[in-house]
């Protein structure tokens, strides 16, 4: 239990007011509660017409009461003071529900954020090391379980203020017979103390499950075109019931344990307390105290149940916290440096100088590069497949960072800078580049919400996508769909190229932006980098030789090593050479 209180420790310091105000409504609603059991002993004398000495304190006192306040004292009144009492006690309830679910939410809103915020401060290596199941299955499920859990948390707290108020009562008017109740309840319940031992191991089951079956959905439904063209459908559906199945079964046996303790434990109280009003009657403990105990037993043995019920579901739920924990841990491990200055741009260079890399568990990526990419010029990475040039590009934008040597830009240190400013003057354009179901217009401005009209149209010009843009149905104000479904390859990779431009960005890196498209589109991309050069700093992954012939600078990279490095030309002409080679074999 101790990472529960740490999780309460935590959320309560973040919401003090939330948790001071449900605290005083469970107050208000213990005390409106007790009033509604004390009301019994009048309305049980007045039922049984006593009078004088017959009378319980608690009828003389209430009676009291209703004098000095000029009322009657008749059946009548009582029964308006508890009904009164009863209706109140039901609307504080209803206010109380509402205040507990403002406090999950609250937290939800508080833990999903944080999460965020955690994960997106820390470095790509935090993605690539995690499953997308685990990942989504955390933030639509996982922390859902763990905000229950803190409404659960408080609801405990809560209902022990109820419950020692509903003790007292009882243990007021007749201290045996409460501490017979007490025994037996203890004594029948016991049993119910070792299924939590089961609750643990269920509920991380249930985590885990749900982890594969969100994995599962996530790529059926994203892989939905190479399912239908392999016609693999039917297996698509029997792996998707088969892991449903499998978490089905898990959710069933966790939730049935949960609420299973509830259901028995009532019939436990019920059990308990009629035996203790046994003994008061064998004893000969007066009608009145006798019915108020059993209406403060009555009252409490739910409240009781649900106590324990949201224990077992706090325990159950202790695997998902952990799972939420774990993640933030590692996102705060992989948290990206947070350089104090401001980037405003470059003057001469960005170079890595002496740089080794490797990703977690892997043989090195990159060995002791060298590269330099002169301002206002176009460099090309050439090699082939797994020869290190995405890699290179992911270092350059600090997506990464290096075992070994450096990133400089200008002769500084590329985590010297804040990141986030850094990127501000980057244009990048992958290999499958990403469109969200927006607009064509939102798409565009995602990248610089402060652009004009007269920069869309530009931009647009610049990639070359102005003309099929004008031929869409609501021009920019097109709906792409998911992924940008409703265009093709290349007009997906020209709007990303117009994405990146409107940045007006210093530095523009395509990554294989070229490898995939139609020799149409190649043209369209390349006439538009073409235009650019000299006017912005390009980095291109290369793997067609139109594209290299553009570039100043070639680096050719094989096995996370620079093999060759010259103009296009000068590499071209040497026989032996890397490149040379690659254009014999027509590997570029």
């Amino acid at each position: 239990m101790k990472i529960v209180f740490q999780l309460f420790r935590e959320l309560i310091g973040r919401f003090p007011i939330h948790f001071s105000s449900l605290l005083g409504l469970v107050l208000f609603q213990a005390f409106f509660g007790a009033l509604t059991v004390v009301a019994i002993a009048p309305i049980t004398d007045f039922l049984l017409d006593r009078t004088g000495s017959d009378v319980s304190q608690i009828t003389s006192y209430f009676s009291k009461a209703l004098s000095f306040f000029g009322l009657p004292v008749t059946l009548q009144s009582v029964f308006i003071f508890f009904a009164i009492v009863t209706v109140v006690n039901g609307i504080i309830a209803v206010f109380t529900r509402y205040a507990v679910l403002r406090v999950k939410y609250d937290v939800l809103i508080h833990l999903l954020v944080g999460i965020m915020g955690d994960i997106f401060r820390a470095r790509l290596v935090f993605f690539s090391e995690n499953r997308m199941g685990l990942l989504l299955n955390s933030f639509q499920q996982e922390v859902n379980k763990v905000g229950d859990s803190f409404g659960h948390i408080v609801s405990i707290l809560a209902n022990i203020v109820q419950i020692l108020v509903f003790l007292a009562i009882p243990l007021a008017l007749s201290s045996k017979l409460t501490a017979i109740f007490l025994g037996a309840l203890f004594i029948l319940g016991s049993p119910l103390y070792f299924l939590r031992r089961y609750t643990y191991r269920l509920g991380r089951k249930n985590t885990k499950t749900g982890n594969v079956l969100t994995e599962t959905l996530y790529q059926t439904l994203t892989a939905a075109k190479l399912i239908l063209a392999y016609g693999r459908q039917a297996l698509s559906i029997d792996r998707y019931d088969a892991v449903l199945r499998k978490h089905s079964k898990a959710a069933i046996s966790f939730h049935t344990l949960s609420t299973g303790v509830r259901e028995l434990f009532v019939p436990v109280g019920i059990v308990g307390a009629l035996v203790a009003i046994y003994t008061g009657y064998m004893e000969g403990v007066g009608l009145g105290e006798m019915a108020m105990v059993l209406f403060a037993f009555m009252k409490l043995i739910p409240i009781l149940a649900t106590t324990i019920q949201g224990k077992t579901y706090i325990e159950g739920f202790i695997p998902a916290y952990e799972q939420i924990n774990h993640l933030r841990q590692q996102a705060i491990h992989w948290a990206e440096p947070t350089g104090g200055q401001v980037f405003a741009g470059f003057k001469k260079n960005i170079e890595l100088s002496g740089v080794s890399f490797g990703y977690p568990g892997r043989d090195n990526a990159l060995n002791e590069v060298n590269i330099k990419i002169q301002k206002n010029s176009m460099t090309a990475l050439v090699g082939e497949s797994g020869a290190g040039k995405t890699t290179v590009v992911d270092l350059i934008l600090g997506l990464y960072a290096p075992n070994e040597g450096a990133v400089y830009i200008d002769g500084k240190k590329l985590d010297s800078y804040n990141l986030t400013s850094f990127r501000s003057h980057v244009g990048y354009v992958p290999q499958e580049p990403f469109l969200f179901d927006l607009s064509v217009r939102d798409n565009l401005l995602w990248s610089a919400p402060e652009a004009t009209e007269y920069d869309l149209v530009t931009a647009c010009k610049l990639a070359n996508a102005d003309k099929f843009l004008e031929k869409l149905p609501e021009g920019l104000n097109t709906q792409l769909g998911d992924r940008g479904v409703r265009l093709s390859g290349g007009q997906r990779q020209r709007l990303a190229l117009a994405r990146a431009l409107l940045r007006k960005p210093q530095l523009l890196v395509l990554d294989e932006a070229t490898s995939a498209l139609d020799s149409e589109s190649e043209k369209s991309i390349q006439l538009a980098v073409e235009a650019l050069i000299r006017e912005i700093t390009i980095v291109v992954i290369a793997h067609r030789l139109s594209t290299v012939r553009l570039a100043e600078y070639v680096y050719v990279l094989s096995e996370g090593k620079v093999e060759e490095v010259g103009s296009y030309s000068e590499l071209a002409a040497q026989k032996e050479g890397r490149l040379a080679g690659m254009i014999r074999q027509q590997k570029i």
